[in-house]
């Protein structure tokens, strides 16, 4: 499922800045949500922008501003990153700088940003939370409103932690492990977990269930 569909999505994500601006929205849509709604739900955003009933968070909201205003320079930043001859560890670093700069993300949605556009890290969400049985979920969330030197630090602590807590178990097998477990659960929404993968690459190009 990953090799395919990831696969499509991170091709899709770098050929514009309008690509990467409406994989983020699907990432930010998908954020509380049933994962069979989303598709329907940016395609909502995507024709009423700030009317959308969809756009109903604040924080929602200001995720669809920051892109609007920032996506071509956000392009740019992870092009370069892409391009680079840095390895993967430093290439999911830099990404998830640029994908936390992004208002209402944090750790484990801009590592699902990166793993839709580069193949790296991955998104503990509550299903993969259960899965793996990780107990502290301190550790996935910083204070992007931090200034002081400690906290600054703790913040780069946690960042790394998240991107090597990822890695360890492989982003190939969280994104399968994710789509296969989620299939289980909503079974009456999805036929099998390849319905669920598929979803991403579909959902980023309009398409719903």
């Amino acid at each position: 499922m990953y090799d395919e569909d990831a696969t499509r999505c991170q091709q899709y994500s770098f050929m514009s800045a309008r690509n990467i601006e409406r994989m983020v929205l699907m990432v930010s849509q998908s954020i509380q949500q049933s994962w069979s709604e989303v598709g329907m739900m940016l395609n909502d955003v995507e024709e009423k922008g700030l009317e959308s009933i969809y756009l109903n968070w604040q924080m929602k909201q200001d995720t669809y501003k920051y892109l609007k205003s920032n996506r071509d320079f956000m392009f740019g930043q992870l092009l370069a990153i892409k391009n680079s001859y840095k390895c993967d560890n430093a290439k999911a670093y830099s990404a998830m700088k640029v994908f936390l700069k992004v208002k209402g993300l944090n750790l484990v949605k801009a590592g699902f940003c990166v793993q839709l556009s580069f193949g790296l890290v991955g998104c503990f969400d509550s299903h993969n939370l259960a899965r793996y049985n990780i107990k502290n979920r301190n550790h996935l969330r910083i204070n992007k409103d931090v200034t002081t030197f400690k906290g600054k630090a703790r913040n780069e602590a946690k960042l790394i932690n998240y991107i090597d807590l990822c890695h360890s178990i492989g982003t190939k097998n969280m994104w399968n492990d994710w789509c296969y477990n989620l299939a289980q659960q909503e079974r009456n929404k999805f036929k099998s977990g390849e319905e669920v993968s598929k979803a991403h690459y579909n959902y980023l190009i309009g398409e719903v269930i």
